[in-house]
């Protein structure tokens, strides 16, 4: 938690940067970590200058080394084009989130983007069943992820709805 330049709180967690204003009880994302290539477990602190530049202490777990990352914010067309590949997932993964962060970093050709249909601020009963629910709209609507990580999930009901594909002939 850092002071805001135009609200009162800049807040980091583990998925993206928030900020709060305390007169409106308001929240707005202005970032999602793995958006900008970076692990959001891995960062340990963020700053911000006078301009509103925002930097991000970045630390490698495998290295032991951390790295410093400025955040500049850069028009939508100004970004090369990737196709994209949506992960579904019931929750974040962090073991998976670094290793999307490292193929995204390095493929010039597709983006991957992890959908986590779970909140991770609540962990209730009723979030994992409204999380299974959400997923099965987007699957029933056409809109369903790409890849699919079935460890959280009732693999045999979603066989048996035609949702999956056997992948051997891939």
């Amino acid at each position: 938690i850092i002071p805001g330049k135009d609200c009162d709180l800049i807040v980091s967690d583990g998925n993206a940067l928030y900020e709060y204003t305390f007169e409106k009880e308001e929240v707005n994302k202005i970032l999602t970590w793995m958006d900008c290539d970076i692990d959001g477990s891995s960062v340990n602190k963020v700053f911000m200058d006078e301009n509103g530049t925002f930097y991000a202490v970045v630390s490698d777990y495998d290295t032991g080394s951390a790295d410093l990352a400025e955040l500049t914010k850069v028009k939508t067309e100004e970004i090369a084009k990737r196709e994209n590949i949506v992960i579904g997932v019931i929750y974040n993964d962090t073991e998976l989130a670094r290793r999307i962060v490292n193929f995204n970093k390095t493929n010039e050709q597709y983006r991957i983007k992890m959908k986590a249909y779970m909140d991770a601020n609540d962990w209730s009963e009723k979030s994992y069943s409204d999380a299974i629910a959400n997923l099965t709209n987007d699957i029933s609507s056409g809109n369903g992820p790409d890849i699919l990580d079935l460890s959280s999930l009732d693999i045999a009901n979603l066989a048996n709805k035609g949702v999956l594909e056997d992948l051997t002939p891939y």
